[in-house]
């Protein structure tokens, strides 16, 4: 690998939260460095030194160092150079706080050496270009193409689009699970669908990037990000980058897949490649289900979204998301009432017994009280009343399972109040096998209540409302102290933002969606 313009190993970065120290260059493209770092990271006065990897926003075209700055190579491009880098950031603030097992982690983003950087989770492993050397068979070809069509689903639900899928920017983990990275090219969108990125270079990468993509995406494009998620499907089943999309033909993929792939897989691919967008598979979802076939799976909005119960296959269990108020009790009757007949009939009973004798008088006095039956029955009813009831039961590290389907809680230690059913029902706690933690109400074995408090196991926490499992409404802070107040999608299992505002560690509002 050429390396120009980069950073020494050696060279610390101090602007972020700790001070970052690059061992080696990971990556270099048209829009930007990647760099391995260290740095100490503190647990209890306890230093570990830990890897992270950072993104520099540097266009090798319209920028070059300057000792450790970074300038514009021509003072004409001044300002694109600056609404580059501001977009760099804003995206990078955007992507910071998503959750998803196959999308690399942003952490934190600054400024220094003239130009940005976002630092992010440094995933251990080899790039698919490398582990796919030769061809994949198809079964193992799917499973990745799967999980990264996830993630990116995921993304598209906030009106993200990568738009640089390819072999070299998945990496597979040791276990396998392959993650996302490289959001370099990645442009967000508003709600009419304009980008909220300004920067106007055409990146794309031969092989992967439909026609108009050379052209520059100016609205919300997900179509852009199936054509690359097909090519890389025909990277792994072929072995070879495909031709770039001025030169692939449709003769060409089916005969590079020809004796390879299914029938249904190559008819994925051909509609996920089409040249003109229009023609072109529309969503991650259709090329997911067209991929695995309608009877064969079901659709993977995202990996964790519960379907709805329309949409849910019949068998299938359903939890009810939705608790029925108790009404109000009825006021308890008044206790002096009781007193009062007690008293009368301890009076009467002893003025009778002192001043009349005989069975007769007894037998009419029997009879004359013979028609209070209904005030005894009272009383009777009204003493069971007053009984309190029994204290709750209360159980310590309990094995759980949440009920709702593909809730990212799923299997924890619970410690709190349960209902007759041994469900966690009032206010408890909850450890996850992650390593994260949980405090707040439940309601029939799920989270779900105001004045929840969730703890991630990296030091980033969330307050504010659950529902069946799943963040509603409250504050996000990160562990750089960032924090988010607004709205979560209720559905989404990773943490999804809605409407809400972002702001910096000392409160001042950086961003708003």
């Amino acid at each position: 690998m050429i390396q120009e313009n980069v950073l020494p190993k050696g060279t610390v970065l101090r602007n972020g939260k700790r001070p970052y120290v690059i061992q080696s260059v990971l990556g270099q493209g048209s829009f930007g460095i990647t760099y391995l770092v260290t740095a100490d990271v503190y647990v209890d006065n306890i230093a570990f030194k830990t890897s992270f990897a950072i993104k520099e926003c540097f266009e090798s075209s319209k920028n070059m160092r300057q000792g450790r700055d970074v300038v514009t190579s021509n003072p004409n491009n001044y300002q694109e150079v600056k609404d580059s880098m501001e977009s760099f950031l804003k995206e990078a603030r955007r992507l910071n706080g998503r959750k998803h097992p196959n999308i690399v982690r942003v952490n934190e983003s600054f400024r220094e050496n003239g130009t940005a950087y976002y630092v992010m989770e440094y995933v251990k492993g080899r790039s698919l270009r490398d582990y796919a050397k030769g061809r994949l068979k198809e079964s193992e070809a799917l499973r990745i193409i799967k999980a990264v069509s996830s993630a990116v689903s995921y993304l598209h639900e906030d009106r993200i689009t990568h738009l640089d899928i390819k072999p070299d920017n998945i990496l597979l983990k040791d276990d396998g699970t392959p993650v996302l990275i490289d959001f370099g090219l990645a442009k967000g969108y508003d709600s009419a669908g304009r980008p909220t990125r300004t920067n106007k270079s055409a990146g794309y990468s031969d092989g992967y990037a439909p026609m108009e993509q050379y052209l520059g995406i100016k609205a919300f494009t997900p179509q852009a990000d199936v054509y690359a998620l097909a090519a890389t499907l025909l990277y792994m089943l072929t072995g070879r980058d495909p031709r770039m999309a001025s030169e692939i033909s449709k003769e060409y993929i089916i005969e590079s897949l020809k004796g390879i792939a299914s029938p249904k897989v190559c008819s994925a691919i051909l509609h996920g490649m089409e040249a003109l967008k229009v023609n072109r598979t529309h969503t991650v979802n259709e090329f997911v289900q067209e991929l695995v076939g309608f009877n064969d799976s079901k659709p993977i909005p995202t990996p964790y979204e519960r379907p709805s119960h329309a949409t849910m296959p019949i068998g299938e269990s359903q939890q009810s998301i939705w608790v029925k108020p108790v009404s109000n009790p009825k006021p308890r009757p008044s206790i002096p009432s009781l007193k009062r007949y007690g008293n009368w009939a301890f009076v009467g009973g002893l003025v009778l017994a002192m001043f009349v004798a005989g069975y007769f008088i007894y037998h009419s006095l029997s009879s004359a009280f013979s028609g209070n039956g209904a005030s005894e029955a009272k009383e009777k009813q009204d003493t069971t009343i007053l009984v309190s009831e029994p204290e709750p039961k209360v159980v310590t590290d309990m094995s759980y399972t949440s009920p709702v389907k593909g809730s990212k809680m799923g299997t924890y230690t619970y410690t709190g109040p349960v209902d007759e059913n041994d469900r966690p029902h009032g206010i408890g706690k909850a450890k996850l096998t992650n390593g994260d933690l949980y405090e707040g109400p439940f309601v029939n074995g799920v989270m779900e209540g105001e004045n929840a408090k969730y703890y991630y196991k990296v030091g980033d926490r969330f307050e504010g409302k659950m529902q069946n499992d799943h963040f509603v409404n409250g504050t996000y802070t990160s562990v750089d102290g960032s924090f988010y107040k607004g709205t979560f999608d209720p559905k989404s299992e990773t943490l999804k933002t809605l409407h809400g505002t972002w702001y910096d560690k000392s409160g001042k509002k950086i961003d708003e969606i």
